[in-house]
């Protein structure tokens, strides 16, 4: 009960902290490859997060029973100039090639520069994990 409760305050406070910002969408994602992304949507843990900071998720199309849709990188282009985060790792050989990549580069929200890289979460964990995705996504 008292993780429960712990978790509830500090995601209360971070939500303060994005007062005024709730308006401006953002999807999160795990690059896979070069070529593709794994963007968290309902049924995520990143959801319930962004719901509990009252944020907007940019990805709003259907999503699997794990709460994320697997695409192509250029699909990307339907959140047009909204911010992503991005969760780390991100394998050395395929930053290299996202580097590279006019595809990436192309993208409104990369054009934009609206994408942030955060340290690694579990996106399937728990309490812990929504507390520690908050705290990294305050700090972006």
């Amino acid at each position: 009960m008292r993780l429960v409760q712990e978790t509830a305050a500090a995601i209360a406070q971070i939500r303060a902290q994005f007062s005024g910002r709730a308006d401006q969408p953002l999807a999160v994602v795990s690059m896979f490859d070069d070529r593709h992304v794994r963007v968290y949507g309902k049924g995520s843990l990143f959801q319930d997060v962004l719901d509990r900071l009252s944020l907007t998720n940019a990805w709003t199309a259907p999503t699997d029973s794990w709460g994320f849709s697997m695409l192509g990188i250029e699909e990307l282009v339907a959140i047009g100039e909204a911010r992503v985060i991005s969760l780390d790792p991100i394998p050395p050989h395929v930053k290299i090639r996202i580097d590279q990549s006019s595809l990436w580069a192309n993208l409104p929200c990369v054009k934009a520069g609206n994408v942030r890289t955060i340290p690694p979460v579990w996106p399937f964990g728990g309490l812990a994990a929504a507390t520690r995705f908050a705290t990294f996504l305050a700090r972006a």
